[in-house]
């Protein structure tokens, strides 16, 4: 019997290994096979869908669930004619909605001493213990806006193409009529840089007739952005003035840099609004608008864009404005670059937002009774917003007359600081230069 069983042990020691071998290849190959030919529904586990294009992490952090604390606290520094009476409605909007703070100019003026650094006194004391935005007009003077805001304030601006908000600031400001010239010509910007220096003085003069709001020797034609933005530029009379040192020029630039978190392009209006919106962690709803404050030409000052000579002259002219605007510029898109393909999705979005609230708030407009009552306007939430509606009051309120509000709003300060602005009438005025509105 042992002599039989000896050799069956001794196959089943080899067959082992071998059937474990053969079994192990046969797995292999099995899934080998498999993995090369079309999957059965039944084998494979549920898979996501590929993204349609590849987000950056700037994007995936710009959904309108919320990713980050609101920002409320903001200088927005409102120059001239650039696209800022628009969004001052838009500011002023999101202030009303959320009970803000807003620094207000005193009395009935429209300014905080423009074009006049900005003082203390240039403000309106509030109930407050401090306040959550200054967006009216003013001059960039760091060491009075850090005195009034928090700490963590987010500083913004925006600026235009030198040669675009030299045409609108010469019609809005009537430079051709107040320095002489007929106004009857379709090119009298070419005129009046024919002859600027003759043309300059006879609109800076203390005789000069119906040049409301700008002082004497303050010229709206050269370099007006760069000094809205504090750039030492020789005015008033006797002050430092940088505009010949290109250096000097420059490193100031580099400054309003570190000092601003955004400069927006009027240019790109929709682009410069959406890294708002993103800096700011806002909504769609916080960024509607309604264009305000348009300057049409009535009798000419518009240039064609190819008049090669008066532009070329208006660039030495105003040198510095162009290199603060090429420098924004440039920055402007470089910081678009890294948003993602996805910036781009939100903004074509925003815009067909955007054109609704606008068409809606003109129809409001449109009523000659302000007290009919209209439906709200809705719009549905987003891939970047939530749900959100805009009523006739909203729109009343992003436009059409901003300083309508701005009034209301010191209305409203004379009854609630009462006390506090009989106190501040008391403080003697030492300012050497005062703005007129």
């Amino acid at each position: 019997m042992l002599s039989m069983h000896r050799p069956r042990s001794i196959l089943a020691l080899i067959a082992t290994p071998l059937l474990l071998y053969v079994g192990l290849q046969w797995y292999m190959l099995n899934n080998l096979l498999l993995s090369s030919s079309p999957a059965h529904p039944s084998r494979l586990k549920p898979l996501s869908a590929p993204p349609a294009h590849q987000e950056s992490a700037g994007d995936q952090i710009h959904r309108h669930e919320k990713t980050c604390p609101e920002r409320r606290n903001l200088v927005f520094l409102k120059g001239m004619k650039c696209a800022t009476n628009t969004l001052i409605g838009m500011l002023t909007l999101f202030a009303f909605k959320r009970n803000l703070s807003v620094a207000l100019p005193m009395d009935k003026l429209i300014y905080h001493n423009w074009p006049y650094p900005m003082t203390k006194r240039d403000v309106r004391p509030t109930h407050r213990r401090e306040y959550n935005m200054i967006f009216h007009h003013a001059i960039y003077t760091p060491s009075v806006m850090q005195a009034l805001m928090p700490p963590n304030t987010v500083y913004i601006s925006i600026i235009r193409q030198p040669f675009s908000h030299l045409q609108s600031v010469f019609r809005y400001f009537n430079v051709a009529e107040i320095a002489g010239l007929s106004g009857l010509e379709p090119d009298n910007l070419v005129e009046y840089f024919s002859d600027v220096e003759r043309h300059e003085e006879a609109y800076k003069s203390p005789r000069a007739q119906r040049r409301w709001c700008i002082p004497d020797g303050f010229s709206v034609t050269r370099n007006l952005q760069s000094h809205c933005h504090g750039m030492p530029l020789g005015f008033p009379a006797g002050t430092q003035d940088i505009s010949g040192n290109t250096v000097a020029v420059d490193e100031y630039i580099r400054e309003l840099s570190r000092s601003f978190k955004l400069v927006m392009i009027v240019e790109h209006l929709y682009e410069s609004v959406i890294l708002l919106r993103r800096l700011m962690c806002w909504e769609f709803k916080d960024i509607v608008f309604v264009s305000n404050n348009i300057a049409h030409a009535p009798k000419g000052g518009r240039v064609k864009q190819n008049d090669p000579h008066i532009m070329e002259f208006h660039k030495r002219w105003s040198h510095v404005d162009y290199r603060l605007y090429d420098y924004f510029n440039k920055t402007l898109w470089k910081h678009i670059s890294t948003h993602g393909s996805g910036f781009y999705r939100e903004v074509k979005a925003f815009k067909a937002v955007q054109r609704r609230v606008e068409r809606y708030c003109l129809d409001v407009y449109s009523r000659v009774n302000e007290n009919e009552p209209l439906p709200t306007h809705t719009e549905a939430s987003s891939e970047w917003s939530r749900k959100f509606s805009i009523s006739a009051e909203d729109c009343r309120i992003l436009g059409p007359n901003p300083y309508k509000i701005l009034h209301k709003m010191q209305n409203t300060s004379n009854t609630l600081d009462k006390d506090l602005l009989h106190e501040a009438a008391k403080i003697a005025d030492v300012r050497q230069h005062k703005s007129l509105c």
